[in-house]
């Protein structure tokens, strides 16, 4: 999924270095294309999310990656509506959707191991 965000932010950013200030026929057709399978790819993220198991040791962050999907639509959204050669503050991305175990609750020698395996 990290893929597909990185591909859409290359789209994203191969799109505004053009130094026109308007948005082609050609280049409109490919990010109307990007938008529809970005809403495709989030329908399939709730899927996901919705038959995901709750007792995994490593869950995916499902709520970041969807914020991070909607993040990037609007800003493609925004460029169709408004073309712009100044930049605008995007937020960050999560980047990372898989929730780490936290050393709470484990014992004093797993602790020590992980120092060592570290």
């Amino acid at each position: 999924m990290k893929y597909l965000v990185l591909t859409l932010m290359i789209c994203i950013s191969a799109t505004s270095a053009a130094g026109v200030d308007h948005v082609t026929d050609q280049e409109r057709l490919a990010l109307e294309k990007v938008l529809v399978y970005l809403k495709d790819a989030q329908g399939l993220v709730a899927k996901a999310n919705s038959v995901s198991a709750i007792d995994t040791r490593f869950p995916l962050n499902y709520p970041a990656l969807s914020t991070d999907m909607s993040e990037i639509r609007d800003a493609l959204e925004r460029h169709l509506k408004a073309p712009s050669r100044s930049p605008r503050k995007v937020k960050h991305l999560q980047s990372d959707y898989v929730a780490r175990e936290s050393t709470q609750g484990h014992s004093d020698q797993e602790n020590i191991i992980g120092v060592f395996v570290e």
